[in-house]
């Protein structure tokens, strides 16, 4: 196969391999490609969210033990971190974390206007889009707001015990929004709750104010009673009879501390 290249017209120039390298450089220098990076903020009350933190993509709001508002950087800050790459129409995706039991509303500093979905709710995760709208000038908007999960599944059977007096272990309690617990083969069992730090150990991603529900089944020949362990708190009816079950509403206060409300009862066969 022949190639043939045709005559170049009289004017053209091909262009130099070094020049063109240095404008794709330039080019670069103004399409900023971030890589996600998160920034820690654990500060009680009221915030900022820094231009840093801002432009890192990711930020993870912890120690408030009110409802708070975080106020973003001013326009400045960002135009001044962004460097050549300030430039208008520039976007950036943020995702704000809020591992806090409170409210977290989202307010615009100088320069920043703030539409949308602005309250992060408790333990969720907010989506906003960043825009440079001009010198100093951004937009902030609110996309999404979801609840941060516990579990990869609604409901699960736990793994069960023996019948005998015993201190539960965390996969006996723990696994899904819905767990269930068989006490079986025994007689007048008292099951002890696992430590409450155990249980922390156990759901790292629970964060303080999320719960769950714990079903627990008591298929001995007579009743069965729950018993508290350092970090709990329990309330409600704790004996369990022979073809009973109860349900524990499971809420993680603080850490390594839990509460087990006692909020239904029935009967199996």
């Amino acid at each position: 196969m022949t190639t043939v290249i045709p005559n170049f017209q009289p004017g053209f120039r091909l262009v130099d391999g070094t020049a063109l390298n240095a404008l794709v450089a330039q080019v670069n220098t103004l399409t900023p490609g971030f890589e996600p990076l998160n920034t820690a903020i654990a500060t009680v009350g009221a915030g900022t969210l820094t231009a840093a933190a801002l432009l890192g993509g990711v930020i993870t709001r912890t120690g408030s033990v009110a409802a708070f508002t975080d106020t973003t950087d001013t326009g400045t800050a960002l135009d001044s971190a962004l460097g050549a790459s300030a430039i208008t129409g520039f976007s950036r995706l943020i995702q704000v974390k809020n591992n806090t039991a409170f409210a977290d509303t989202i307010a615009g500093g100088t320069g920043v206007t703030i539409s949308g979905r602005t309250v992060v709710t408790p333990n969720s995760v907010a989506t906003f889009l960043l825009t440079r709208t001009g010198t100093a000038t951004y937009t902030l908007v609110g996309i999404s707001n979801l609840p941060q999960a516990i579990f990869g599944v609604q409901a699960l059977l736990a793994t069960a015990d023996d019948g005998t007096t015993q201190t539960l272990t965390t996969a006996m309690v723990i696994g899904g929004l819905q767990t269930f617990h068989q006490t079986l083969g025994g007689t007048t069992p008292s099951l002890t709750l696992p430590l409450g730090a155990d249980m922390d150990t156990a759901l790292p991603d629970m964060r303080t104010g999320q719960a769950y529900t714990l079903r627990i089944i008591n298929t001995n020949s007579p009743t069965a009673t729950i018993v508290t362990n350092t970090g709990w708190t329990l309330t409600g009816t704790l004996t369990i009879a022979t073809n009973t079950w109860r349900d524990f509403v499971i809420t993680r206060t603080g850490t390594s501390t839990y509460t087990g409300k006692q909020v239904g009862t029935g009967t199996t066969s």
